[in-house]
This record gives structure tokens, sequence and C-alpha cells, in this order.
């Protein structure tokens, strides 16, 4: 009777995928190419060699890892970082890990057969992920910061410029230029806060929860933690491995900030229309028209408003990636990271368009002013004035109602009216009343906190200042 042929492991052809000899065949191409991530996560490997090599100085914690592998392990992974791969040899791997796998083992034998050790790609790519969020969150915010100081410095200097106020796009009341950026910086820093709270509760290690349940090597969650900059280990190991809120959290804060931004955009787009003529667009962020000569479009403004499309379309497609999976890892999944990036991407370039763009925003004061005397926007002032006066305010509305009803038939203004011809609708009207029919004074008349009186608005924006926020 033959003996069996033993192999020699060390002349063993290894399997590249880190699922090993389970299966008989290798992966059809057709499959292998519809379920590899690799050019999504490839931008992971910096995160991945983080997370790595504190993997590594837990194994040898733990005692899995001699000293000499460990630091051999560490010196490969510091390369690996250092030099991403080019193109053609991504297609050769199904994802980030499994790249930085195949590239240790190349480098330094069979010491990296043992990186893996009790973790799974599961809590690895979530590692990675939290990583990433934690990095990209602190460029974001540093941008929130800058945009939110640019609207804050042009509010100030523009507290007094009286300009339309729109309500179902209609004319309403006269605000202010400053008070109108006022509310954008209150936006932007909102948003700002909302990157810092809704990351607050996600600031928790995954490493270590396995694929599922843990592992049984004596790793130190706790180092991993405090190694990888997180305040503590997640608690439940099938809550962190099927959970994606850290993801959905982020990209719903970001999509709010491009949400933000488009509405912006979209007051861009009707100002420098030439019948609104509010605002100039400077040449370097205008496009013009291959066929119309005098055209100057407001491109950037109109990309913003596609893009926070974008950014929701993603959040959804999030939210109903996850809605019914049970527990716990689901190879759904792999798909978040695409929603991610791409929301990351969209809210960057978006953010540096408008450090940019904002501060050169050229805008025309007077035609503002000019348009404060269409549309009967003084009104409500006149009405407010026979209230103080005592008449009750739903009959000075009345009154006030019939002015225009009359004013707006002889294609008059309410600019136009003399004292005489208040005190014609009600004696209560007195000579001042007259004084309210000005793009200026409506504003600074307002008196409660939070209006757009020239006054409060500059308090608001000492505040934010001193509260240094932003």
């Amino acid at each position: 009777m033959s003996r069996p042929k033993v192999r020699n492991p060390q002349s063993t052809i290894r399997n590249p995928k880190m699922w090993g000899g389970r299966m008989a065949k290798p992966l059809d191409p057709t499959a292998l190419a519809f379920s590899t991530s690799i050019h999504q996560d490839i931008r992971l490997l910096p995160y991945d060699v983080r997370a790595s090599s504190a993997w590594a100085e837990a194994l040898q914690r733990a005692h899995v890892l001699t000293q000499s592998e460990t630091a051999r392990i560490l010196r490969a992974l510091k390369k690996i970082g250092r030099y991403p791969p080019p193109p053609e040899e991504l297609s050769a791997h199904e994802d980030v890990h499994s790249y930085v796998e195949s590239r240790l083992r190349r480098m330094i034998g069979d010491a990296a057969d043992k990186l893996h050790t009790g973790r799974s790609r599961n809590d690895q790519v979530l590692t990675d992920v939290a990583l990433y969020v934690r990095e990209s969150s602190t460029r974001i915010v540093d941008k929130l910061r800058g945009l939110a100081r640019i609207f804050l410095d042009r509010a100030s200097r523009e507290k007094k410029n009286p300009m339309p106020g729109f309500t179902h796009m209609q004319p309403a009341q006269v605000v202010t230029l400053g008070a109108h950026l006022l509310a954008y910086a209150e936006m932007i820093l909102r948003d700002l806060g909302r990157v810092r709270i809704l990351l607050q509760p996600h600031d928790a290690c995954p490493l270590g929860c396995g694929a599922i349940g843990g592992t049984t090597i004596p790793v130190d969650r706790f180092f991993l933690a405090q190694r990888l900059g997180f305040s503590r280990p997640t608690a439940a190991a099938m809550d962190t491995i099927s959970s994606r809120d850290l993801v959905t959290d982020y990209v719903y804060a970001l999509t709010i900030t491009l949400t933000h931004l488009s509405r912006f955009s979209e007051e861009i787009i009707l100002w420098s229309n030439p019948f609104f003529g509010f605002v100039r667009l400077p040449d370097d962020f205008s496009t013009g028209s291959s066929l119309m000569p005098q055209k100057r479009n407001p491109d950037l403004s109109e990309l913003t408003r596609g893009r926070a499309a974008r950014a929701i379309a993603a959040l959804t497609g999030l939210l109903a990636l996850q809605k019914g999976l049970p527990l716990t890892y689901n190879r759904d999944l792999q798909e978040d990271k695409i929603y991610l990036f791409d929301t990351v991407d969209l809210l960057d370039a978006a953010l540096d368009v408008h450090l940019k763009m904002v501060p050169k925003l050229e805008f025309v004061r007077s035609r503002m002013r000019e348009a404060c005397a269409e549309g009967f926007m003084e009104a409500t002032d006149l009405a407010e004035y026979l209230a103080l006066r005592g008449l009750p305010f739903r009959q000075a509305h009345e009154v006030v109602g019939r002015i225009v009803a009359d004013l707006d038939r002889r294609g008059r203004r309410l600019r136009d009216l003399t004292p005489k011809d208040l005190q014609s609708y009600n004696k209560l009207f007195g000579p001042d009343a007259v004084e309210l029919l000005t793009a200026e004074t409506s504003p600074k008349r307002k008196r409660t906190y939070g209006s757009v009186a020239p006054a409060e608005v500059g308090r608001r924006i000492m505040r934010l200042r001193m509260m240094r926020i932003y």
C-alpha cells in the first residue's frame, strides 16, 4: 500500500482569499467582480494599517505574537501604508483587508498569517470606518468653522443694509442683508455642532468584537480603544457588528449641511438673476454659454443644489440598506461605504467652493434698497403702529388691508402716502406714521430678541464671537 504524499507547507500556494480552503473551487471571475469592494474601500488603507498595528500589539500582549514577530509586522505595515498600490494591482484582491494581508505575507512570510488571529473583517472594517469618520469629520468641522466665520463677518458689515424679506417667495417685510447672512451663519454653526454631537455616542472601538460575539483570544479591548484614540470599547459585540448607526448619523449630519448650502445656492441663483439684481457673481465662480454671449450662469450654485439631492439619495439608500437585516453581519452592509464616501466627497467639495466664493460675492445694496419699496412691505409696521395705540390688532389688520387694496388699484406705494392720507383711514395715525415707510426704519424698530434689527444682529454676532463656538 503506497503512502500518501505529504506536501511541504512552505511550497503550498495559499489561497489569496481570506476565507481560505473551505471551497473546492476558486470564486468564479464574474462572482469575484460582483463581490469585490477594493476600488471603494482602498481609501481605508491608512486606517486599516493603524488598526492592524494596534491589533498586532494586542496580540503580543495576549502572547500570540512574539516581540520579534510584532516588530516585523509593524515595520511591514508602516511600509504598506506609505505606498498605496497601483490601480492595476487592486483587481486581484477582494477588499483592502485582503490586500494588506497579501502584501504583508509577501513581505514577512508566515508571521503575517498570525495577525488575523481572533479578528474578523467584520470588526476590522468597522474600526477602519470609525477612524475614517473621525478624521474626515475633523476636516469638515474646520471648514464649517471657516465658513461660519465668513458669513458672520459679512453679516456684521451688512447689518444696516435693508433688503426685501420673503415668505412664500412673496414680499413680506423689510429685513437687512446682515440678518439674512446671519441666518446662514446660524445654520452652519448648527451643522458644526450636529457633527460633533451625533458622533459623541460612537466614540467606542469595535475592534475585538470578532465576527459576531467576541473571541477566545484574551485580547485587551480597553488597550485597543486607548491605542486607537477611542474613549472605550463597544459594549455589545452582536450590536456592534450589525450596526451602521455611526455611518448613518454622519451621513445624516452631512446631508443637512448640504441641504443648507443648497438653500443658500437657491438664493444666489435668484438674486443673481437681473430681474432681482441683488448680487453679482465673481467671474472666477461663474460660467458662460456656448451659444449666448451675454450669459453669466450660477453653475456652482446649481451644482450644489444637484449634489444636495445626491446626498439625500445616499442617506435614503443607507437607511433602506439596513431596514430588513437580521442580526448580525450581512454582506449588504458592504455597500454602506459607497454612500459614506460619496457624501463626504460631495460636502468637502461644496465647502471648498463656498469658502472661496462667498467672500467674493458682490451685493448690490442700492438695488436691494430700491426693491424694498415694492410689495407693501411696511404694512405690518402700520398695523402694529395702530395696535400700540389701542386699536385691536384684527381691526388694525383690516384697516391696513384696505389701504393696501386701494393703493394696489391705483398703482401707488405705501411710501406715497401722506399723514393726511393715513388719517383718512383711521384717526389714530399720527404725523409720525409716515416715518415708518422707509427701508431703514422698519428693521430698526424691531424690538424682540433674535429680530432683524441691526443692533440685535450685531449683538448676536458679538455673542457668537465671544462664545468662540466657531
